[in-house]
């Protein structure tokens, strides 16, 4: 047998055990295999590639996975936090740097991603600075789709438009073959939105509404445990890491309260923090190495009934006349009492600084528990809630982000490059992307709940 042929072959053997052992799933495995015939010239990457409608369909898909992977490692999250910090309170120079990065970022992702992602930073960017949302949330949007006409692989016209020029045999564009035009496009609408944007509606929404609306922060408890990389760093970095996702109202070492005094103050395994976080900042907690929920540390793991099946967060609100009113979280004991844990409280217009196990609930207050299906079915009628509803939000993978950051790299690099065509450089991307677990389609979000039943 040829050397070709004893490659084929062991494709297939590789191919077949993956199938065999399920250890990833089918799609995933027969990507790989795809790759693995046009990297070793079994097949071209046309030959590799024809069972698809369309080579440009590859790219499209792609675009997807990567967008995805960007928001689930939080790097797309980081990066517009930084946007509304370097916008600033004027709004002219908000506008002047909101619509640049926004388009830059729209060229490497999908559109209505960005879009999607920028929203709640503008309107925290208005809210904060006391400008219009709607002065800045049109331009933005603008940017976001004048971004796709920086590279051609961020829009399918584009995309669809070389192929044809590839098979009727002309000269192919190349993924920057646009961008002059792009750059002029964006430059020209950044212009006309800084001299007319007076034509634009100067609305601003009640703050009363607004916060009344939004449940964007809880009271939760963390502990630094004994791995962590945050042990003997100062609370500033920490601060400055978390700015906007985590803002800390207490530090406590063995009960006693601590103070930041900046770099003299530096965090030890064991402190708790008693913070006021985003939803997916508690729901990312359970997977950041180093960081727990400290009700979860503290009982999650004594091989109780807790640990048994898998577990959820579910929001519940203390009823009118609720038995617990008055009484403290603590004194309440919801691990003996229900087999729950309580990870987070919501409670509208005060600041709280007491230990989640120390505040006195009231009517209305909305807590965070975390269990099993079957012990909140158990919970659900229990007159002292008057309702169960899912906890919301977006487990982040932040330990992939530089992994993350280094694939996206390498495939704008390896198709801007022409060593290896696009479509080929963006399907390897993506299945590198989803091999890493950084846009894992088989990995269960741990804070979804499915509790529609209770």
């Amino acid at each position: 047998m040829t050397t070709i042929q004893l490659i084929f072959l062991g494709i297939v053997a590789v191919t077949l055990i993956l199938f065999i052992s399920e250890r990833i799933r089918m799609d995933v495995a027969a990507m790989l295999t795809l790759l693995a015939l046009a990297a070793t010239g079994i097949l071209t990457p046309s030959e590799a590639l024809s069972g698809f409608a369309s080579e440009p369909a590859i790219i499209v898909a792609s675009v997807f996975v990567i967008s995805a992977a960007l928001t689930q490692t939080g790097i797309t999250e980081r990066i517009g936090g930084g946007i509304a910090r370097a916008a600033g309170a004027r709004e002219g120079h908000a506008i002047l740097v909101v619509m640049p990065a926004v388009a830059a970022l729209a060229a490497f992702s999908h559109h209505l991603m960005i879009t999607a992602m920028m929203l709640p930073i503008m309107m925290r960017l208005a809210r904060g600075q006391n400008l219009s949302p709607s002065r800045l949330l049109m331009p933005m949007s603008l940017a976001a789709s004048l971004g796709t006409t920086l590279t051609i692989f961020s829009a399918p016209a584009f995309l669809l438009m070389n192929h044809l020029l590839l098979t009727g045999g002309q000269e192919t564009l190349g993924v920057f073959g646009i961008t002059p035009i792009g750059i002029a496009l964006v430059v020209l609408a950044i212009a006309y939105m800084i001299i007319a944007r007076w034509i634009l509606p100067k609305r601003k929404a009640r703050a009363d509404e607004a916060d009344y609306l939004r449940l964007d922060r809880y009271y939760t408890e963390l502990v630094i445990e004994e791995d962590s990389r945050w042990i003997g760093r100062p609370m500033a970095e920490f601060n400055r890491y978390y700015d906007g996702r985590l803002e800390v109202a207490e530090w406590l070492r063995e009960g006693v309260p601590q103070h930041n005094k900046g770099k003299e103050s530096v965090l030890a395994a064991g402190d708790v923090l008693f913070a006021s976080a985003t939803p997916d900042e508690i729901a990312t907690v359970e997977g950041d190495p180093g960081l727990s929920l400290h009700a979860v540390k503290k009982y999650g793991g004594t091989g109780g009934k807790q640990d048994e099946g898998t577990h959820q967060l579910v929001q519940v609100v203390v009823a009118p006349h609720s038995p617990f009113i008055g009484e403290t979280i603590g004194s309440v004991d919801f691990r003996k009492a229900f087999d729950v844990l309580v990870v987070g409280l919501w409670r509208r217009r005060e600041w709280i600084r007491d230990r989640l196990s120390q505040v006195k609930m009231r009517e209305g207050d909305l807590l965070v528990l975390r269990g099993t299906p079957e012990r909140f079915a158990e919970l659900a009628p229990h007159q002292g809630f008057l309702m169960m509803v899912p906890f919301s939000a977006n487990p982040r993978r932040r330990q992939f982000a530089t992994r993350t950051l280094l694939i996206v790299a390498a495939t704008v690099g390896a198709a801007a490059s022409g060593v290896f065509p696009p479509q080929m450089a963006f399907l390897t991307g993506a299945v590198a992307l989803v091999l890493t677990a950084a846009a894992s389609p088989w990995t269960r979000p741990t804070a979804r709940s499915t509790c529609a039943s209770t």
